[in-house]
């Protein structure tokens, strides 16, 4: 019920910004892959990747950039206003709020559900990167920056197919 609500409101928001909503739905689809094997709270890491980048429509409209301090600024109050019309719990809602303002920032947050949002995003942000970098220098990325054993999986069959 939740991913159908969330993603509802998550698609209204962006309108026709198709590469938008694309990237969330993919970042959605990583994160909960993620969170099945690593745990965490299945809500919170649904709505925390259906509306991670929700900052980023007001960033390029204000400062025309998409800069992630921006986003981790003007996302939280956003996500506040949608789960809250959704009715979803304060506790809920703030933990939320709190994984969308430090999504750029790795290290401010240690839990499951920060590390399975991390490396979901990540995954997708790779997609941008991968052609202009060595296989190395991935798979330092892969190996050092990722927070999951299954984030780091995920990865490798995407981007070091050849890798165990």
């Amino acid at each position: 019920m939740i991913y159908g609500t969330v993603r509802k409101e998550m698609e209204s928001f962006f309108g026709d910004d198709a590469h938008e909503i694309a990237h969330a739905l993919e970042v959605t689809s990583h994160a909960l892959q993620i969170q099945a094997v690593e745990g965490g709270d299945l809500d919170i890491v649904t709505m925390a990747a259906l509306l991670h980048d929700v900052g980023i429509k007001p960033a390029k409209e204000r400062f025309g950039s998409s800069a992630g301090h921006y986003q981790e600024k003007l996302g939280p109050p956003i996500a506040d206003e949608i789960l809250g019309k959704l009715g979803v719990e304060e506790e809920k809602i703030a933990t939320v709020k709190e994984l969308i303002a430090h999504h750029h920032t790795p290290g401010k947050i240690t839990t499951k559900e920060f590390a399975c949002l991390w490396d979901a995003d990540f995954i997708e942000n790779l997609r941008g990167v991968v052609p202009k970098i060595e296989s190395e220098k991935l798979r330092f990325l892969i190996e050092e920056k990722f927070m999951t054993n299954e984030g780091k999986r995920i990865a490798r069959g995407i981007y070091l197919p050849s890798s165990p």
